[in-house]
C-alpha cells in the first residue's frame, strides 16, 4: 500500500493464475494455479510490497500446478483473475481481493515461474474493493 495509510488487513479469497500450455504437438490447454485464501496484517504507513518484494523470495511463490497433459511444453500468457476480473477467455473473476482499509490504494502485481525459470513481475495493478 503506498503512501501514508492506516493498519489494515488485505485479504485474497478465490485466486488464481490461468496460463496457456502450447504442446509440441500442436495441441493446447488453460493450466489454472490456484492459491489459498490468506490475509495480511499490514502496519500503519508500512509501503512494502507483501509477502516480499523479492521476485526470488520463496515467499511469493503462493501457488503451483503440474502441466502434465504433454511432455515438453510451454507456457504462455499468464491471467492473474484474483482481482475480480475476467480473463476474457470466459473464466470468472473469484471474490478478488478486500481491505479493512477502503479510502487507500492497494496496488497488486503478480509473476509466474516455468520450470524454475522465474518470470519479471506483472505490470501494477490498483484495487480497492471495499471493506471485509
Amino acid at each position: 500500500m503506498p503512501g501514508s495509510h492506516p493498519a489494515t488487513t488485505v485479504s485474497l479469497a478465490g485466486g488464481n493464475v490461468q496460463t496457456d500450455v502450447s504442446c509440441p504437438d500442436g495441441s493446447s490447454y488453460t493450466l489454472r494455479v490456484p492459491f489459498p485464501n490468506q490475509s495480511y496484517s499490514i502496519a500503519a504507513n508500512d509501503n512494502a510490497w507483501w509477502p516480499a518484494s523479492n521476485q526470488n523470495s520463496p515467499l511469493v511463490y503462493q501457488g503451483s500446478a503440474t502441466a502434465s497433459a504433454c511432455s515438453g511444453s510451454v507456457t504462455k500468457n499468464a491471467y492473474f483473475s484474483a482481482l475480480g476480473v475476467s480473463s476474457g477467455a470466459g473464466n470468472p473473476g473469484g471474490p478478488g481481493f478486500q481491505t479493512t482499509d477502503t479510502t487507500d490504494p492497494l496496488n497488486v502485481r503478480f509473476h509466474c515461474s516455468d520450470n524454475g525459470a522465474g518470470g519479471n513481475w506483472s505490470p501494477t495493478a490498483t484495487v480497492n474493493y471495499g471493506p471485509q
